[in-house]
């Protein structure tokens, strides 16, 4: 029996590097389900994976983010140490991971991602606010989010992003999927691309519904430049078809919430890509700048047969689970040569 889904914040939710060692105790202890001082990575599994909503691959690199790749259990000093990264909701400085949220993960409250460098996150759940700072060469999808989604001091990164409204300030080279309630805003950014929204995950189709997302009013092209270049030409551009990516995401769930990746728009097409951006009946600040658009070119028309590239992801275990611990095997040892 796989454990549940929680339904409310979870012991974690402020999970920190100095959390006090009481607090670090409590949740070890809930995780340690045979008492044996040592959390199998099963245990992390279990506890990580189904109950807390991460993937498969958090729970395989904190077993193994400070004894290298195979590691067989992990101790409570070992765990009091990367303890920060039980936190659902703070994403911060990592180097070549994956990490997964999966529906019902984020309890639709905020969260933070920051310091990653080529990592692949997958966001797959609503949120009430993102924030992403300093970030590089990174993969990102970010489910629904019901406010605002601010990317700062980003570089190189491939995002899709499904918002109220995207805000972004001293960025560069960064390509965003969008799916935008409202037009959105860059300031001091160079080079971004921009293009509909096109990723699937399970109950993707049903998170849109959640937060109102209206799929046919997608303002993905109604980009507001506050600080447009002086030189006439423009910080951003429009994909081309063949440069659109369509993700697709599996998870890794209970048999009985497990569910196919579905997304509330179909492919994307170069018709969309050349339509007019949809007017807003309302304004996130740019009447009172009041400030001339350059707006880009429109993308040439693709060669026969093209089109959009395809990636997929599945959320799946890489490890297989040692069971026995160490102190475990230790004392199977001692009682073999007694």
């Amino acid at each position: 029996m796989r454990k549940q889904r929680l339904t409310a914040l979870p012991p974690v939710a402020r999970a920190r590097k100095t959390s006090k060692e009481e607090e670090v105790r409590k949740v070890f202890q809930e995780i340690d389900s045979r008492g044996c001082g040592e959390l199998s990575l099963d245990d992390l599994r279990s506890y990580m994976c189904d109950y807390l909503g991460f993937g498969q691959a958090d729970a395989e690199s904190m077993m193994n983010q400070d004894g290298g790749t195979g590691q067989s259990s992990l101790d409570f000093d070992n765990f009091r140490k990367n303890y920060a990264r039980m936190n659902p909701f703070s994403i911060m400085e990592r180097q070549n991971e994956v990490i997964i949220r999966k529906p019902g993960a984020l309890c639709g409250q905020m969260a933070v991602l920051d310091g990653l460098e080529d990592c692949q996150v997958y966001i797959c759940d609503t949120s009430a606010q993102i924030m992403m700072d300093y970030c590089k060469r990174c993969t990102v999808l970010l489910g629904p989010c019901q406010s605002s989604v601010f990317v700062r001091n980003c570089e190189d990164c491939c995002l899709w992003v499904a918002a109220q409204q995207l805000r972004t300030r001293d960025c560069q080279r960064c390509t965003f999927h969008m799916y935008a309630k409202t037009a959105p805003i860059i300031e001091t950014s160079q080079e971004m691309s921009f293009g509909p929204w096109a990723a699937c995950y399970p109950k993707c189709v049903s998170q849109f519904e959640k937060v109102s997302f209206d799929p046919t009013r997608n303002f993905w092209n109604a980009i507001y430049d506050f600080t447009p270049s002086k030189t006439g030409t423009c910080n951003w551009r429009i994909m081309p078809l063949q440069e659109i990516t369509q993700l697709v995401v599996d998870l890794d769930e209970a048999p009985e919430i497990a569910a196919q990746p579905d997304g509330p728009l179909g492919p994307v097409t170069f018709d969309q890509l050349c339509a007019k951006p949809l007017q807003s009946e309302g304004s996130t600040g740019q009447s009172v700048a009041n400030i001339a658009q350059v707006g880009p070119a429109l993308p040439s028309p693709p060669a026969s047969g093209v089109a959009v590239k395809s990636r997929s992801f599945q959320d799946r275990a890489t490890i297989s689970a040692a069971v026995v611990t160490r102190k475990a095997a230790a004392a199977a040892a001692a009682a073999a040569a007694a």
